[in-house]
């Protein structure tokens, strides 16, 4: 299989694993790959990438590797960043007033929960200094 953007989401989850490489394939990346060629919703989409970009670059600087319980990945916690952002697109209740505390929850979701409780405090900190 050459082209893996034939295939629709479900039929990609249930037949193909795929490997990602943190090293070729960058959380921008796969930011950019789920909100850049959406035709409805384009304005939304090109929105949420801006403040997923800007959230996450803000993130990425506070050093979270070693304070989690469980070991995830970066992207991995990205990912599921994403996947709460479109599942909440689908129900098509989104407006611009309503992106920057929905990124907020689903990137804490994402990111917070998996932060061993000695360093949660520390984390918020940096939350509140940065946003």
């Amino acid at each position: 299989l050459e082209n893996l953007n034939e295939l629709s989401p479900l039929m990609l989850s249930s037949c193909v694993m795929l490997y990602i490489d943190e090293q070729i394939w960058t959380w921008k990346d796969l930011i950019l790959s789920n909100f850049s060629n959406q035709l409805n919703n384009y304005d939304i989409n090109q929105e949420l990438q801006k403040i997923l970009i800007e959230y996450i670059s803000k993130i990425e600087s506070y050093d979270i590797k070693d304070k989690s319980t469980i070991n995830i990945s970066f992207i991995s916690k990205i990912s599921m960043t994403i996947t709460l952002l479109k599942n909440y697109l689908k129900n098509d209740k989104c407006s611009f007033i309503d992106l920057r505390p929905l990124v907020e929850f689903t990137l804490l979701w994402s990111f917070i929960t998996h932060i061993h409780l000695d360093y949660r405090k520390q984390f918020e900190n940096c939350w509140r200094n940065n946003f």
